[in-house]
């Protein structure tokens, strides 16, 4: 798997799924879903249900700081899932958690539309405000890889400046520096039973209930 999207954080509340729900109804295309449960791992915060919905919204993957079920669908779906762990019970509906807030996942602070870049080695978060110096840092690099192309430190920068071209955010001018968001980082918050919409459009149901992921 070699993948590049920008984040959309959740952040759950005990075994409550609500915000994680709600982050796949307000995806767009690319997004990868990551979520901040404390490393609670005695229900479930993804799982097949929760997969197929994210399909549809053409979200990229997810990671989260909790557990997931339903292992061998997912793994028949291909849908990338990124977790510490799995738990067979299913997270509540109850309505509680946050979507858009800064959140910690595997000890690193994670934003909405920071730049998540994943391959076989691991997972990196590029840090919105950090975009410009990566690419054009990595921009120089490329003249290098191109230069010395046997190289595998050639190599690798060659694919990260590859990577921060195909991102899709809106470039400046004729790089790919990306620009600033001016509905970035919005933290939404779930409550129990009603909607929350602001500029984002954002609406959570978050009726209290059994889950379903």
């Amino acid at each position: 798997v070699r993948m590049a999207g920008c984040a959309l954080t959740a952040k759950t509340v005990g075994g409550d799924i609500s915000a994680v729900i709600c982050a796949i109804e307000n995806a767009q295309k690319g997004d990868i879903i990551v979520v901040d449960s404390h490393g609670y791992l005695n229900s479930a915060y993804w799982g097949e249900n929760l997969c197929l919905s994210a399909i549809n919204k053409g979200v990229s993957a997810a990671i989260m700081e909790g557990a997931c079920r339903d292992i061998e669908e997912i793994r028949k779906l291909e849908f990338p899932i990124y977790s510490i762990g799995t738990c067979c019970n299913v997270g509540q509906i109850s309505g509680y958690g946050s979507i858009k807030v800064p959140i910690s996942c595997g000890g690193v602070q994670v934003n909405t539309y920071d730049v998540i870049l994943i391959d076989g080695n691991g997972i990196a978060v590029i840090p919105y405000e950090d975009l410009g110096d990566v690419y054009q840092k990595t921009k120089q690099n490329e003249g290098y890889a191109r230069r010395n192309d046997s190289s595998q430190y050639a190599k690798k920068h060659l694919n990260i400046c590859q990577t921060c071209r195909k991102l899709t955010l809106p470039p400046v001018g004729e790089s790919a520096i990306l620009v600033k968001h001016e509905k970035m980082r919005t933290g939404l918050s779930v409550q129990p039973g009603k909607a929350k919409k602001d500029n984002d459009k954002v609406s959570c149901f978050a009726q209290g209930g059994s889950g379903g992921t």
